[in-house]
């Protein structure tokens, strides 16, 4: 059984702005190309039998779910 997990960031934005955040020199409003996920997702089932996705970034729900639908 071949299994993988893929951690994906589809954006770096982020709405909190948190005192103690990292990242917080890093945030921007460049989004992943929807093409590299599709790519991503048809290679790993291509080649793993279980396929298991994370989401992170900056707030990946600023992606707004036709995002999340359309992938």
């Amino acid at each position: 059984m071949k299994k993988i997990c893929i951690t994906l960031a589809p954006t770096n934005d982020c709405n909190l702005h948190c005192d103690y955040c990292y990242n917080h020199h890093n945030r921007n409003v460049h989004i992943i190309d929807f093409d590299m996920v599709a790519d991503i997702i048809e290679k790993s089932f291509h080649e793993y039998r279980y396929v298991e996705f994370v989401w992170r970034g900056g707030e990946p729900l600023l992606m707004k779910p036709r995002f999340f639908k359309k992938v």
